[in-house]
């Protein structure tokens, strides 16, 4: 049952609350002294027993403020022994209003007035509810524009340069000191902005990283080589001494555009789960993010990066299961060709299986599914090096070294044409180009502005985003002007670049597996293995294409200026290869199954075998 409120009587105990979220707002001992002398003043006790503090909590949410759900917790039983809670101010009390007003229903039903101090006002006045209501929804409304205001500043001082808030791996924050000597409350001197410099033995660090992924190592396997090594990971550098390298930290340096100079902001907005009363992060949309130069960030090259990216692309969705794995165990990273086999009977890809310790061997996976009739297999070391060997032989071959760049000379030759078209007929048209730039950026300023009074609707963005790759379009063309053309390169410059670039290849096969293995991704898509029987027993046919050019390599480019666009022409440049795999005799696969799975895989290869006769048969 609730008591009953008498603001009249005397001798009233009373407890008090403070809260605050900043150094800069009132402190705990001010808010308890202005509360303590209105307590007096009215002849109410005050309790010290029952004196609680929150420091350094929101008053958007009620979760963690441990000081207030104990006193609302007393407040509710029976023999509470205070009459009223004092707060200095409402916005003390919480800055959501339905959570303010909630709060004041549940003391006045527990018999507990509520008594604010710089407004005077008794939840015990009939007058009290329409009075705290408004103060109650300007604390609210000032919790808004304070966060409003907080963000304009940031971007202020991220259009300068500075950085916004947090710490980056690498960089240590320097507060700039106003120049004028201002000072912030309670004598702190006030700053411009914090600023970035770069550490140079982290710097170090970060290009390692982007350089092992780069190569096809994986952000766990990164992880692993950093933590093997002792390099202090980003944790253990602010004080925690447990903290490791993880795969999570990794993919966040690689995400980091700060190391090529470019700050990227406002990618997320924080808000409060009222469930949780967790700080929580929403993406913004791409266009709404803040991307300024700042050189003096700057840590990696622009050709480091982008290998970078170009590896992280070749990760995604298929491509990425394509890897193998990514070399995430210790025994995964000594496999080279697990993702580039091929069954020539079934078209599924070879597999690493272990059926007894230390023999890893090619299997077909459809052979394994009970769905191919190939059987054999090949130890993976022996399978490896012959392959590898087999490569490498046909780079060293001066006679490829010159068919490719015949070949080559060629596949330029009918490009140039192109190119050469093209820039004739951009000269022409260059003028009216520039007219259509102009008008076309016109158009966009336009919609921009409509978004901008009005709001983005999907018709409006989908218009925006047409135009952006209209005009991307007609400055390639314009770019194509002011170059020129110019003549194709010389036999000898392709020779020299086809030299080279069999050489890159051929020292990239005597490094490390995990490296040889991304490496070699790049430049075959797969090796067919095909069983002939010879007069010494079974064994694999490896038949496959290998390409010069790495596909997605930025490096991997002839020519300079915007014709470097059209290099992918140039990828189909490969050179065929053959190997012969010796496979150990027997069928040691079925001596490891029990009967019945031995009946299940015959039954499947005789349905195989069945349903290849039939479709020979149909198509006769």
């Amino acid at each position: 049952m609730p008591k009953n409120l008498n603001q009249g009587s005397e001798s009233q105990r009373v407890a008090i609350y403070t809260r605050f979220s900043s150094k800069l707002q009132y402190s705990t001992e001010f808010q308890i002294r202005e509360c303590r002398e209105a307590a007096e003043q009215r002849g109410w006790i005050v309790l010290d027993k029952y004196i609680r503090s929150d420091e350094a909590k929101t008053g958007r949410t009620l979760h963690g403020r441990d000081g207030l759900a104990e006193l609302m917790e007393i407040a509710q039983q029976e023999d509470c022994p205070f009459d009223g809670i004092v707060f200095y101010d409402t916005s003390r009390l919480c800055r959501e209003l339905v959570d303010s007003l909630n709060l004041i229903r549940i003391l006045r039903y527990s018999g507990v007035f509520a008594f604010f101090n710089r407004h005077s006002l008794d939840s015990r006045d009939p007058n009290f509810r329409p009075l705290f209501i408004q103060y109650a929804t300007k604390d609210e409304d000032s919790s808004t524009d304070t966060g409003e205001r907080v963000h304009s500043g940031q971007r202020d001082r991220v259009l300068k340069g500075y950085a916004a808030s947090g710490r980056s791996y690498g960089y240590r924050n320097v507060r700039v000191l106003s120049t004028d000597g201002a000072k912030w409350r309670y004598g702190r001197a006030a700053s411009d902005g914090v600023r970035r410099e770069i550490i140079p033995e982290q710097k170090e660090v970060v290009n390692r990283i982007f350089s092992m992924y780069a190569s096809g190592l994986g952000t766990h396997g990164i992880a692993l080589k950093l933590n093997e090594v002792g390099v202090p990971s980003p944790g253990k550098l602010l004080g925690w001494p447990d903290k490791l390298w993880t795969s999570t930290t990794i993919a966040g340096i690689l995400k980091n555009t700060a190391y090529i100079g470019i700050y990227t902001w406002n990618k997320n907005k924080q808000i409060y789960n009222p469930i949780t009363g967790r700080k929580e992060y929403t993406p913004h949309p791409a266009e709404e993010w803040e991307r300024v130069q700042v050189p003096e960030w700057r840590m990696i090259s622009d050709e480091l990066w982008n290998a970078a990216l170009a590896e992280h692309e070749s990760r995604k969705g298929k491509a990425g299961r394509k890897k193998g794995g990514l070399n995430r165990t210790e025994s995964s990273r000594k496999y080279v060709f697990p993702s580039l086999l091929s069954c020539e009977v079934c078209g599924r890809r070879f597999r690493i299986y272990r059926f007894k310790k230390g023999d890893p061997r090619y299997v077909c996976s459809g052979y394994r599914c009970g769905c191919c009739p190939n059987y054999l297999s090949v130890t993976q070391p022996i399978a490896d090096r012959q392959l590898l060997d087999a490569i490498s032989g046909q780079l060293c071959d001066p006679a490829l070294s010159a068919r490719l760049s015949v070949e080559y000379c060629k596949l330029i030759g009918s490009c140039w044409d192109e190119y050469t078209a093209a820039v004739a007929q951009s000269t022409t048209d260059a003028e009216e180009l520039r007219h259509k730039c102009i008008e076309l950026k016109s158009q966009a300023h336009n919609i921009m502005d409509t978004i901008q009074d009005c709001g983005k609707t999907d018709l409006l963005i989908e218009r925006l985003q047409g135009i952006q790759k209209e005009l991307d379009a007609t400055e390639a063309s314009l770019e194509l002007v002011a170059e020129g053309a110019s003549p194709p390169p010389s036999a000898e410059e392709v020779q020299r670049l086809i030299t080279a670039k069999l050489a890159e290849l051929r020292e990239t096969l005597a490094a490390e597996p995990e490296v040889v293995k991304n490496r070699l991704a790049k430049h075959i898509d797969a090796l067919m293995l095909k069983r002939v029987e010879g007069p010494e027993g079974p064994r694999y046919e490896a038949t496959g294409e290998i390409r010069v050019f790495a596909e997605g390599d930025p490096d991997d480019v002839l020519l300079t200026g915007s014709f470097q666009r059209t290099c992918k022409q140039y990828t189909p440049l490969s050179f065929p290869l053959k190997a012969s795999l010796i496979v150990k005799a027997g069928e040691w696969e079925k001596r490891t199954m029990s009967a019945a799975a031995r009946k299940k895989i015959g039954d499947a290869k005789r349905m195989w075998w069945a349903e290849k006769k039939r479709a020979k048969t149909a198509a006769a």
